[in-house]
């Protein structure tokens, strides 16, 4: 079945972080609204009425990212908006306004929350808390970060047991403060999600589990509370880390719903997952150019069809819409806006951006004869992980603004090694042994992009620093600079257990013996091994 869908950017917000869209359920309206925060703490809400698109509400900012936004699921709350920034929680109505506010005492900042009534649970870097009623009830410490966290019944029905995804390639099932059991997959576990049934069916328990790795594999695990029993595994069509995911979509109307996928080179795809199956089927793939954070359905341009709304790490909220071959879009709903509507809509956002830089351009000139700019604050997006395939480093930079060059400079051996993806102009200059620079390399974009892919290749056995200096298309121009650690075996990955065809091959062994503690070989470990946290 052949799907096609009509792209529309309906807000521009912040830079925004995984986790920053919901859609909330439907109310009076016949649309539905959706909230995303932003890097700089800001939380909006937005939907369409009559065409046009109108803004519920508009928070201050807060001056600190916001790290994650959830709907509440108990009784009364399926309407209201939690969000965390740093180690505080905060509880909203959808008209904006708060009527929760918890401060923990935690020490990292609270990246994935979960509120069912009275209870919260939460989840940072390494460690993960449950609360009642703001007071402290469980805790677990990971043995390395986490990237994703639900909470799905599998010892009971009225259990709620947290399934973590962690970067030590496991996803791991807890109950109170224990761990309940765990199982491996096929790289860092980046994210999960619970595929609910149609029809609760009492004869089937066993929860069905979607993971996802930053390598780009995928697959499907059933828990109950015995064990976890395993399903479909899909490699991927690139190495890409899977960032977003999405199970709540019927698009081939066959009563199963579909996976929406959002990565992180920007590629957004859609599987058929139809029971039965042993391999899900690709049904549509689109490239938006820049990092998917967040992907999330629901009524939100049209009344009759669902759409796929997605965010970007710049900040931009798109829904795809279903459309036909000839990009007429479906769906006869009255929220469905007019062309002419669109252009009016669109020139009168031109007209209010070209005054506001007028202005800002006339209070800057006031200044500048006394003042000179000399920093201006970016946030950049970055990514140094090793593709195992074929035994390279993938370096990702993206920032919220088009970028004008990477500089890239190493104390180790590099060869920089061409990419189809990448557009931009390599300058080599000579090396300098003397003063540590055994590769110096710049990188001029031609084109107007806000993210660069490089790949590069070393050699084992040296100890050193990549660094890689991003200067985006701003004026006065500025840098951020972006340091990355080459351990001496930098080209070895873990693995969960040897493939069926090595099980045979002869293997080394290496014993170690001495007066040295367990931490002492952990810190010997982590200095020379990529993947191992430093504690």
């Amino acid at each position: 079945m052949d799907l096609y869908f009509s792209r529309n950017d309906i807000v521009q917000v912040g830079a925004t972080t995984r986790n920053n869209l919901k859609v909330l359920p439907m109310g009076r309206s016949k649309t539905q609204k959706l909230v995303v925060g932003d890097c700089h703490g800001v939380l909006q809400s937005v939907s369409y009425k009559k065409g046009e698109l109108v803004s519920s509400f508009k928070s201050l900012p807060l001056g600190i990212p916001i790290e994650c936004i959830a709907l509440g699921s108990g009784q009364g709350q399926r309407d209201k908006i939690f969000i965390s920034h740093g180690q505080t929680i905060k509880g909203m109505n959808k008209k904006g306004k708060e009527f929760f506010k918890f401060r923990t005492n935690l020490t990292e900042n609270i990246k994935h929350i979960y509120v069912h009534e009275l209870q919260v649970w939460t989840a940072g870097e390494m460690a993960y808390n449950h609360f009642v009623d703001c007071k402290d009830k469980n805790f677990y410490l990971f043995p390395d970060k986490v990237h994703d966290m639900m909470l799905v019944p599998v010892v009971g029905e009225h259990e709620h047991n947290p399934v973590m995804a962690n970067q030590d390639q496991f996803v791991r099932v807890l109950q109170a403060s224990e761990l309940y059991y765990e199982a491996s997959a096929e790289g860092p576990v980046r994210t999960l999600h619970h595929v609910k049934p149609k029809v609760a069916n009492a004869q089937k328990p066993r929860k069905e589990i979607l993971y996802a790795t930053s390598g780009g594999h995928m697959g499907q695990m059933t828990l109950d509370a015995e064990a976890v029993k395993r399903g479909w595994k899909h490699s991927g069509s690139s190495s890409a880390c899977v960032e977003a995911m999405n199970v709540s979509l019927d698009l081939t109307e066959d009563g199963y719903n579909d996976l929406v996928l959002g990565k992180d080179d920007g590629t957004v795809e859609m599987f058929s997952t139809r029971a039965g199956l042993e391999q899900i089927s690709l049904l549509f793939k689109r490239a938006l150019n820049e990092s998917v954070t967040a992907v999330d359905t629901g009524f939100i341009t049209d009344t009759t069809l669902e759409d796929v709304v997605i965010s970007t790490y710049s900040g931009k909220v798109i829904t795809l819409s279903q459309a036909t071959a000839d990009g007429q879009i479906l769906g006869t709903g009255d929220e469905k806006i007019p062309n002419d509507k669109k252009i009016k809509v669109l020139q009168r956002d031109i007209d209010i951006l070209q005054s506001r830089v007028v202005k800002e351009r006339e209070r800057y000139s006031k200044v500048s004869d006394d003042l000179i700019a000399v920093d201006q604050t970016f946030h950049v997006n970055d990514k140094f992980v090793l593709d195992p395939r074929d035994a390279t480093y993938i370096l990702t930079l993206e920032t919220p603004m088009p970028i004008f060059t990477v500089a890239i400079q190493s104390d180790v051996a590099i060869d920089l090694l061409e990419t189809d993806s990448n557009s931009a102009i390599l300058s080599m200059s000579p090396m300098d042994p003397e003063k540590g620079n055994l590769c110096v390399a710049t990188y001029r974009m031609q084109e107007s992009s806000n993210r660069i892919e490089l790949r590069m290749r070393m050699v084992e056995g040296h100890n050193g620093t990549v660094q890689a200096f991003v200067i985006p298309r701003l004026s006065p121009k500025t840098c951020q600079v972006c340091a990355y650690r080459i351990h001496p075996l930098c080209l070895q990955s873990r693995t969960q257990a040897p493939a069926k065809d090595e099980k045979e091959r002869p293997m080394n062994e290496l014993k170690f013996s001495g007066a040295f503690s367990l931490d002492e070989i952990h810190a010997w470990l982590s200095h020379c091994l990529p993947g191992i946290p430093s504690r």
